[in-house]
């Protein structure tokens, strides 16, 4: 199967295509396999655009999309990321 390069697509092409995706997994629960058939598009591809959907949904609705794990460790603290700064630690 010829796959096309999605990223040759303008930023408007690829954003109705990867709409069009997603509404056919969620209408009619097309596999990986047959909307990559469909669209041309690596099966990769149509996975991230499924994977990331979620995320995208939300922040157009105006809400947060959740964290991945470990991302709510403070960046400002790094004695709670592992990395122990205190000095009266020896090692």
């Amino acid at each position: 199967m010829e796959w096309i390069d999605v990223r040759s697509l303008t930023m408007e092409g690829r954003r109705m295509l990867r709409q069009l995706v997603v509404r056919l997994r969620k209408q009619s629960g097309m596999s990986v396999k047959e909307l990559s058939k469909l669209s041309g598009a690596h099966p990769t591809t149509i996975k991230g655009w499924l994977a990331r959907a979620p995320y995208r949904r939300r922040k157009r609705a105006g809400r947060e999309a959740p964290r991945s794990a470990g991302s709510c460790l403070s960046q400002t603290d790094p004695g709670r990321r592992g990395l122990d700064t205190r000095s009266d630690r020896q090692g």
